[in-house]
């Protein structure tokens, strides 16, 4: 069966999503949270959750470089890293708070990204080449990364937003006109448009991202969507969080 859901409908019946990486620390100084015991632990959770995310971008200085001259054939793991240092690299509590060495190897992560990346702003992943949903993947990991560094003026830190924009709104003009290779990836990429929108609003973006909704949300009475996949409806449910919440 299928059910005209609104996304604020979907959102009043799913869960939250946990991105507590992505929080500033600013958050809790906030009027809304009072001085009492639920404050203390939402301190507690971030001073894990930073701690957590430092150990990570240890892990990933302490590996070896990756050689540009290989070609990759999947790069959610390069932009997961980049999330996980920018991360650490924009809260005053982490160790590697404007670190230079976080900077030069954010910039390296990108050059790989943006030397893949094809004319019309697409990723190969595996055997799907030039395939705009892989490219909306990658993208959740690099529009956070962005928007982070967004309201960052450090003159350092030019050349990687730059870098950072670049990929984005060329990945963008792949959402904008690709195809999809699943049900879920339809909100995938619709997703990816959202955050790039709340980047770099674009009128051409929600357009494209109204023409996908107006196909409707399936979902069956046991709040399976088309794919009737416990792993695909965790995707398609992150992807619609960030879509309303972008």
């Amino acid at each position: 069966m299928e059910k005209q859901m609104s996304r604020g409908e979907f959102i009043r019946l799913s869960g939250l999503t946990l991105a507590g990486i992505f929080v500033s620390d600013l958050v809790f100084a906030n009027d809304n949270l009072s001085s009492n015991s639920k404050t203390k632990e939402d301190m507690e959770l971030m001073k894990k959750l930073i701690l957590n995310n430092d150990a990570k971008v240890k892990s990933i200085l302490n590996k070896e470089p990756l050689d540009p001259i290989i070609k990759l054939s999947s790069f959610r793991g390069v932009a997961g890293s980049i999330t996980a240092m920018t991360a650490s690299f924009c809260n005053s509590e982490s160790e590697y708070f404007k670190s230079k060495v976080l900077t030069e190897t954010l910039n390296e992560s990108i050059n790989i990204l943006l030397k893949e990346q094809y004319d019309d702003g697409t990723l190969d992943a595996g055997g799907n080449r030039q395939s705009p949903p892989d490219t909306a993947f990658v993208l959740e990991y690099i529009c956070p990364a962005a928007a982070l560094l967004k309201s960052n003026n450090q003159n350092d830190l030019v050349p990687l937003k730059n870098k950072l924009k670049k990929f984005i709104l060329n990945a963008g003009e792949a959402m904008i006109t690709g195809g999809v290779h699943t049900p879920n990836h339809r909100w995938v990429v619709c997703a990816a448009l959202a955050n790039i929108n709340s980047l770099y609003p674009d009128a051409r973006y929600v357009r494209r991202i109204d023409e996908w909704l107006a196909e409707g949300i399936y979902m069956n009475a046991d709040g399976h969507y088309s794919e009737r996949s416990g792993i695909y409806s965790a995707v398609i449910d992150k992807a619609l969080i960030q879509w309303q919440g972008s």
